[in-house]
């Protein structure tokens, strides 16, 4: 008697977005162009200090104007929590989907309760919201990380099970097959961009408060990619014995063909990759390895694709189960599918596949609005679904 094939998962449905930066105040009502102040960037012009004083609070305008010569930073300087900033007011239209992923830098955690309000605000929209914690949610805290992670958990408290802070954290979708796991994955800074970055970037310039510098940075980043490789494993190895719901039910050997149905979503704040994960002209520069990291192929544009590393993903044990990978960071809106290729390909060059038998296709994603300041375009939608 042939075994009945199981029948097929729902598709689970997420609202994504990141990079919202409530923490700024709103663009005026006549500008409808998103995103970004980025990276790094000189002092505004006298003309463009004049466009944005109307609707820049005076002391932080003030702030961003530096003597000829000086470093630029990699981020705006803080705004203090006043009535102008966008946490309340912010536009995310509700869609079909029926759980908001908000993959970081959402604001900052030291405006605590007016994050907490808009949090409240999208509860009422969604079953359940999904929150990766970039590296903004830490700004400002006199406690820096721990302090963060300690108030993260309380948003989950106050939310009422509405909230699930992705904080190196598994949570099984039964009913869609799908399981989601969720950290930051700091990035791994190079040696060679190291004291470029440490002097440039405001996470190392005291805006992350205590004991955070480069070596901190680089440690949760390689807690963050174990913690990764840990869970994968361990749902391979599930599937494999057949243990718990999500193997009952769409496990190895659960239809005829033997594979197994069940899928993994992963979402971080930093890019798993340094491959069209930002704007052409800013990949592989100075500050590159403050955004990204490698996870992809074999090596990183720093220091030559062809240098074989064990990070890469075609090397994790139970990562074929990867179907998509959501991640912000970059300000840059990007969705494509990565096909296991152990180089990245230049445009009309023929797949290079790892093996013959690999088949890996991974839908490596992202919808972030970033800095709204520069009148460029990022095709930012608030109400972008993806479905897993």
């Amino acid at each position: 008697m042939s075994t009945p094939s199981p029948p097929s998962s729902p598709r689970a449905r997420f609202q994504l977005l990141s990079d919202i930066h409530l923490e700024l105040p709103p663009p005026p009502a006549d500008r409808g162009k998103p995103i970004i102040f980025t990276r790094p960037q000189p002092a505004p012009s006298a003309s463009r200090l004049k466009c944005i004083s109307r609707f820049i609070p005076s002391g932080w305008l003030n702030s961003i104007t530096k003597p000829e010569g000086s470093p630029a930073t990699a981020h705006p300087p803080p705004i203090p929590p006043t009535q102008d900033m966008s946490y309340e007011i912010f536009p995310i239209p509700k869609t079909s989907a029926p759980y908001l992923l908000l993959a970081g830098d959402i604001g900052n955690l030291s405006h605590y309760q007016q994050y907490l309000a808009f949090l409240r605000i999208q509860a009422e929209k969604f079953n359940h919201i999904y929150l990766v914690l970039g590296n903004h949610e830490f700004y400002h805290l006199p406690g820096g990380h721990a302090e963060g992670l300690a108030l993260a958990a309380q948003l989950e408290k106050e939310l009422n099970g509405k909230l699930t802070v992705l904080s190196r954290k598994r949570v099984d979708f039964v009913d869609e097959g799908l399981t989601v796991l969720g950290c930051t994955l700091w990035s791994r800074i190079t040696e060679m961009q190291k004291e470029r970055i440490n002097g440039a970037v405001s996470d190392f310039r005291g805006w992350i408060k205590g004991e955070w510098g480069v070596e901190e940075h680089n440690r949760e980043c390689e807690r963050d990619i174990e913690w990764l490789k840990s869970q994968l494993n361990e749902i391979e190895e599930e599937d494999k014995e057949g243990r718990g719901m999500m193997a009952e039910r769409w496990g190895m050997g659960k239809d005829r063909s033997g594979k197994s149905k069940w899928k993994v979503l992963v979402a971080t704040h930093h890019s798993p990759t340094y491959w069209k994960c930002s704007k052409p002209q800013h990949e592989g520069r100075g500050f590159s390895s403050a955004f990204c990291t490698e996870l992809l192929f074999t090596g990183n544009p720093n220091e030559g694709y062809s240098k074989a590393t064990s990070d890469a993903l075609v090397n994790w044990k139970g990562s074929e189960k990867i179907a998509a990978w959501a991640f912000g960071h970059t300000h840059f809106c990007t969705d494509y599918i990565w096909s296991g290729e152990s180089v990245p390909l230049q445009e009309g060059e023929p797949s290079q596949p790892i093996d013959d038998t690999n088949s890996r296709k991974v839908r490596i994603v992202a919808n972030q609005r970033g800095y709204w300041i520069s009148s460029e375009d990022n095709r930012f939608d608030p109400g972008f679904v993806l479905e897993v």
